[in-house]
């Protein structure tokens, strides 16, 4: 999910997945979908993205983009670097992330932006030897910003193609950083 090289053995299984929701959106969500998704944040704020996914047969990235948009904000997928870079001043996250069918989750400082190219955006948590995020630019597809229902809790999805998470940074609240993202996208 982070190196090229996983994120294209992911993709086979990812599309072979994806047989299965012929018909339902992967990125962008239909009308049904959007219905569907907003009666079931209605009944239940908390839903996870995930389940809702997993019920409704369409991606992630769907579910987030159907929710009502005073719960998320699109951001540009060129600004994900400088959205990254600025997040080191956000506190504590949580990092989900997935690499080869295994996910990890680390809890601490936001990692801070150690390296960026024209193809990468590197990520190293401060006094973790060894730890490093490495994101292709080119396989963002999608950056969104969610408020969870307790509006102090939030989190940012880095998205790829399919709709798929490849990191979602989980922020247990939200702070003048968050804020000002935020608002500048509002």
């Amino acid at each position: 999910m982070m190196l090229m090289t996983v994120r294209r053995a992911g993709c086979v299984l990812m599309l072979m997945s994806l047989v299965s929701l012929a018909g339902c959106a992967v990125v962008e969500p239909e009308d049904r979908d959007i219905a569907q998704v907003r009666a079931a944040v209605g009944e239940d704020p908390g839903l996870p993205i995930e389940q809702l996914s997993r019920e409704l047969g369409i991606s992630p990235a769907a579910v987030i983009a159907a929710l009502p948009e005073s719960k998320r904000r699109r951001l540009p997928n060129h600004e994900a670097a400088g959205l990254l870079a600025e997040m080191g001043d956000w506190g504590t996250v949580t990092l989900d992330y997935e690499v080869i069918g295994h996910l990890f989750e680390y809890l601490g400082p936001m990692p801070r932006v150690t390296r960026e190219t024209t193809r990468h955006i590197e990520l190293t948590p401060e006094g973790e030897q060894g730890l490093r995020i490495s994101l292709a630019k080119r396989d963002i597809a999608s950056v969104w910003l969610l408020r969870y229902p307790a509006e102090d809790g939030a989190a940012v999805w880095f998205c790829e193609e399919q709709g798929e998470p490849w990191l979602v940074i989980r922020i247990e609240k939200t702070g003048p950083g968050f804020n000002r993202a935020w608002d500048r996208l509002d």
